[in-house]
């Protein structure tokens, strides 16, 4: 791919499957990218939500050389709801920011919210929210203010992949750490003060998630 300076940002992207239920990813990057900004996109069943790199070998890699796949990579205020495999994973990937994602996983490999493989290193892993798990299987990162587990009642209509926070995600609201790299929503609305995890900020006046 050898992908440089490119953003995914603002898509939606559904039903994306492969024959056996192992399609890559809505969005996949592997082999000499850098420099990737992943954010606001919709992500609705399909086998797996976003990936960089691969747990796989490939032909581009040199002798010697440590193997990274994609490198200075940002993962900002995206929903991922469903699918049968994972929220987001990485695989030989460095120097990865993950900020402010929201991700729902269905029973089907529930615990697969966010991925870390092996290879991965140098990654930052922040305000979150998963309803699932964050998965260390191999790979290195620093976790911090994320929410991870059953998150039941937290979101509108997760089947549909709206994920907008309910008054019921206490464990969530006003609970992220302040992060220069995201300064608003998945909407562009702007974070005040102590932002929500995940990618969405719960509308106070509406007193639940709205467009």
């Amino acid at each position: 791919m050898a992908l440089e300076d490119w953003t995914f940002s603002d898509n939606s992207f559904r039903n994306i499957k492969g024959r056996n239920g192992g399609g890559r990813a809505a969005i996949f990057l592997w082999v000499r990218s850098r420099q990737v900004v992943v954010e606001r996109n919709l992500i609705v069943n399909c086998d797996r939500g976003v990936a960089l790199g691969n747990p796989g070998q490939s032909t581009a890699n040199l002798n010697g050389e440590r193997l990274v796949y994609v490198a200075d990579g940002m993962i900002r205020n995206n929903f991922i709801a469903g699918g049968p495999d994972c929220g987001i994973e990485l695989w030989f990937a460095d120097r990865i920011k993950v900020f402010h994602n929201t991700i729902w996983r269905p029973e089907r490999n529930w615990a697969r919210g966010i991925r870390v493989g092996t290879g991965t290193a140098h990654t930052d892993i922040a305000n979150n929210l998963v309803h699932g798990e964050i998965r260390l299987e191999g790979g290195e990162a620093q976790l911090r203010q994320n929410v991870a587990g059953r998150l039941e009642g937290y979101f509108l209509d997760p089947a549909t992949g709206n994920l907008a926070l309910t008054p019921a995600a206490t464990g969530a609201i006003d609970q992220g750490a302040s992060l220069p790299e995201v300064t608003d929503d998945i909407r562009r609305r702007p974070r005040a003060g102590r932002p929500d995890l995940g990618a969405w900020e719960f509308d106070r006046e509406a007193g639940e998630g709205k467009k």
